[in-house]
């Protein structure tokens, strides 16, 4: 598990509630956050999205069904 992370506040991001930047936060302010959230809303995309694992394990089981495995 990686442990150094950048965290992001996720302002007016629509992907926050499923990137582990937003949804591990830390409280503290020892941790590294983006000082402008990532998103770009003009690409609708952000370069800096990890998805928590809970979406990994949906996708690969998605990717799984879709595959007829």
């Amino acid at each position: 598990m990686e442990t150094d992370i950048t965290f992001c506040v996720g302002k007016d991001c629509p992907l926050k509630k499923t990137c582990s930047r937003h949804v591990n936060l830390k409280d503290t302010f020892m941790e590294a956050y983006f000082s402008e959230p990532p998103y770009k809303e003009e690409e609708e995309r952000c370069y800096h999205y990890r998805p928590t694992e809970t979406m990994e394990y949906e996708f690969v089981e998605q990717k799984k069904k879709d595959n007829g495995n």
